[in-house]
């Protein structure tokens, strides 16, 4: 019982985080990026589907917020994974670094692969002060009580554009 005690004084020194759970397809990139490669006959940045213009906005998201980067794409199984993915994984950790990002962690994948019950399990236990969810696809965010923390970007139409920045941005900073 003691050492739980000193376990809950540890805990609320820990400053509370704002935290971005990052999809990748439909947010960093997008069908405007696939088209301009083409167009172009360019090589993907970093030999990767990522689009600059949408890491800028990433960047602009934790400037302006301070807040820190959770990987809940798909991409995840490529980030930090020993394996034939490995590459990509690296490849999107300099694309990040290229921008002064960081990604500090990614969300389980649970056996039934809803994203929501992902985001919910890696809050749980953590001080967090706010949070956003960027991604393209609703995986049912309301049910989950989560809707209010999503913004919802299109892979159709850019991915994260500067507006969808500023609405995060306002999301995350509305505890502050």
């Amino acid at each position: 019982m003691e050492h739980m005690r000193a376990f809950d004084k540890w805990r609320f020194r820990v400053k509370p985080q704002k935290i971005i759970f990052l999809d990748i397809d439909g947010v960093l990139n997008s069908m405007e990026l696939f088209d301009k490669l083409e167009e172009r006959d360019m090589e993907p940045f970093m030999g990767i589907d990522v689009d600059e213009d949408n890491l800028e906005q990433l960047r602009y998201i934790v400037e302006k917020t301070g807040a820190q980067i959770v990987l809940s794409s798909s991409w995840r199984h490529a980030w930090h994974e020993k394996g034939p993915m490995i590459r990509v994984g690296r490849a999107l950790d300099q694309a990040m670094a290229s921008y002064g990002l960081k990604i500090i962690s990614k969300t389980k994948h649970l056996h039934k692969g809803n994203r929501s019950l992902e985001v919910k399990d890696w809050m749980r236990g953590r001080r967090i002060r706010s949070f956003v969810i960027l991604d393209d696809t609703d995986y049912d965010w309301e049910e989950y009580s989560l809707g209010e923390h999503w913004v919802r970007t299109s892979f159709m139409e850019g991915g994260l554009t500067r507006e969808l920045a500023g609405k995060a941005v306002d999301i995350l900073n509305q505890s502050s």
